[in-house]
């Protein structure tokens, strides 16, 4: 009897058993998926962001963004050795790098874009408003941005002085969790350096509280294929977060960039027969003490609260100062009656001398809502947005009057420096 039971209770075991597998047989399979809404593509092969706010103010994926975009990622800046933002505006579809007066505009759709972002806050972009010459501004290294944002169109959504061509946003880089480090550095021809150091990580962490950092410094050194011409750049940037329970991080950062410069306004004249002048690739025909002095000191702030999973307030303000000094004089003829060069007809003129002091200050404040609100039995996403900005620009130009031929084929660079605090000046 015992040895019954106990073989009655193993098979009773055994069908129980299979009666499990068959149940969890017939249960289908469950997926769980989820899409990132973070604009931080830092630490990503991908090259194609998450998601961009630029255009309607919401973190929508490139796919689901109303409007013809682009993104230049963090890992298209490494990959193809980006150094400028005008290197990642010119890597973009549709866009246009257009060098003014010694400095570099944009266009789309056939218009210029006076306008750029940083996170998000609108400044003017030099020479839009007026000659290239008499504006301070200077874009800050590509070292200091995580990625650059680029829409084809007006953003009058979230830029109130819009323009039809389009905006480029320049995303900064931001602190990271843990510890990182890395160093960047590279050569090249005509004397080309640069360097990267770039530190941060978790400075403190607490319970309720956690406090990060983090800092870029890039230097570059380029020469040219020009005789005397050259730049010299130094960027500095720091910047910290502190996150305060759950709901609020405070961002704080500072930038502060010199760009020293020799630089070729007026490029070499044509021939004689409309052609080619014969001149040295490496001739420069500007003036020994040429110099463009540019400084730029942005400090921003920056809070981001979370009321619940659906609701949060982004509030940010950003200062900048820009200094510049120019002086420059070099041979060139822009008339419309200009024959040309040659050996039996070798002189040019000298386009002036010229010197710029210029000064701008511009204050940016942006407000962000975001949120979703249910509706007739569906979720709706609600973007409300204030804006605020104001630009001061100072210049003083002076010039003085200077026409003296030179031969283009002997040019050693031996214009007199006037004294341009007096003499002919206007």
């Amino acid at each position: 009897m015992k040895s019954f039971s106990k073989t009655a209770i193993a098979v009773l075991g055994i069908l129980a058993m299979q009666q499990a597998a068959a149940d969890s047989a017939s249960l289908s399979a469950v997926s769980v998926s989820g899409a990132s809404r973070s604009t931080r593509t830092e630490d990503s092969d991908r090259l194609i962001s998450s998601a961009m706010s630029t255009t309607t103010g919401l973190a929508l994926s490139q796919k689901e963004t109303p409007q013809s975009v682009s993104v230049v990622t963090n890992k298209v800046i490494r990959d193809r050795g980006l150094r400028t933002v005008s290197d990642a505006v010119a890597n973009s579809t549709g866009m246009n790098v257009v060098r003014d007066s010694g400095r570099d505009r944009y266009q789309s759709r056939g218009f210029y874009v006076d306008q750029i972002q940083e996170d998000g806050i609108s400044s003017t972009v030099a020479g839009s408003s007026g000659n290239p010459y008499n504006d301070a501004q200077s874009t800050t290294d590509l070292a200091v941005y995580d990625h650059i944002e680029i829409v084809r169109g007006p953003t009058g959504l979230t830029q109130a002085n819009g323009e039809p061509g389009g905006t480029v946003n320049m995303v900064r880089k931001k602190p990271f969790d843990g510890f990182k480090f890395s160093s960047h550095l590279e050569g090249g021809m005509w004397d080309h350096y640069r360097a990267v150091e770039d530190i941060g990580g978790t400075l403190y962490s607490g319970d309720t509280v956690t406090w990060r950092g983090r800092a870029v410094v890039a230097g570059d050194s380029s020469g040219s294929f020009r005789e005397d011409v050259d730049s010299k750049n130094l960027t500095v940037y720091a910047v910290s977060d502190l996150s305060i329970g759950d709901d609020t991080v405070i961002t704080a950062g500072y930038i502060q960039q010199n760009l020293h410069e020799v630089p070729d306004f007026f490029g070499l004249p044509m021939g004689a027969d409309g052609g080619d002048a014969g001149l040295h690739t490496d001739t420069y025909l500007g003036a020994s003490w040429n110099k463009n002095r540019f400084r730029k000191r942005n400090a921003f702030l920056e809070a981001e609260h979370y009321f619940n999973d659906d609701w949060k307030l982004n509030a940010k303000i950003n200062g900048v100062r820009y200094n510049s000094v120019m002086e420059f004089a070099g041979l060139a003829n822009s008339s419309t009656k200009f024959a040309g060069v040659s050996h039996e007809s070798p002189d040019l003129s000298v386009n002036n001398m010229q010197r710029y002091d210029n000064y701008d200050s511009q204050l940016g404040i942006d407000l962000r809502l975001n949120g979703k609100y249910y509706l007739l039995s569906r979720a709706h996403d609600l973007f409300i947005g204030y804006s605020f900005s104001r630009e001061h620009l100072t210049s003083l130009n002076r010039r003085v009057r200077n026409s003296d031929p030179y031969d283009v084929y002997t040019f050693a660079h031996n214009i007199a420096k006037p004294d341009f605090e007096g003499g002919d000046v206007y």
